[in-house]
């Protein structure tokens, strides 16, 4: 379990995943509370995948801190849009980031699937190096994709963004019902 994370004097929040790094928690107090603070709207799934992709040399094995730095900020923004000034959820919103394509909304429901029906208790909680590990690889791998609409991309990213999001949004009737169904 992760320490909760000091965002002002009154303000501690847990993080979505284990931090162990210290340029993780840094990067992400700083873009949890630029999001808690200064934006209301949701962090689009879209805009992640583009920041991985214009910055796939931060994901080549050279550039660790900034890895660091890039997973705490993100992870750490779309955090902060999700919760209120008090650090309770924001109840006009029920995921962790704008599931803006179909594939975005499919990878979701997938890691959200994951998390709640197959992971253990072990694997239901990341670290931030495992999470950064995932990065490195989905960068890697993605020269082979042949993914010019994003598909893969969105896919992946959002599937991480599903599992994460079991730790702040509990599984609702509809989608247990939906599964079930699908068994």
């Amino acid at each position: 379990m992760s320490h909760a994370l000091r965002i002002t004097k009154k303000l501690h929040v847990t993080p979505l995943c284990d931090i162990h790094q210290q340029e993780v928690a840094h990067a992400y107090v700083v873009g949890l509370s630029e999001f808690l603070y200064h934006y209301r709207d949701l962090v689009p799934v879209s805009i992640l995948v583009n920041q991985l992709q214009e910055n796939l040399s931060t994901f080549d094995g050279q550039h660790q801190a900034a890895a660091r730095k890039f997973v705490g900020y993100h992870f750490g923004a779309m955090h902060g849009a999700v919760l209120t000034e008090t650090g309770n959820l924001r109840q006009d919103v029920s995921t962790l980031a704008a599931l803006d394509t179909i594939d975005a909304r499919r990878g979701y429901r997938a890691g959200r699937r994951w998390f709640f029906y197959e992971a253990t208790p072990q694997e239901r909680r990341m670290s931030d190096t495992y999470l950064i590990e995932r990065l490195y690889e989905i960068t890697e791998d993605c020269t082979e994709w042949h993914d010019n609409a994003g598909q893969v991309w969105q896919y992946t990213i959002a599937c991480y963004l599903g599992e994460l999001s079991g730790h702040a949004f509990p599984l609702t009737q509809k989608e247990r019902a939906r599964w079930d169904a699908q068994e």
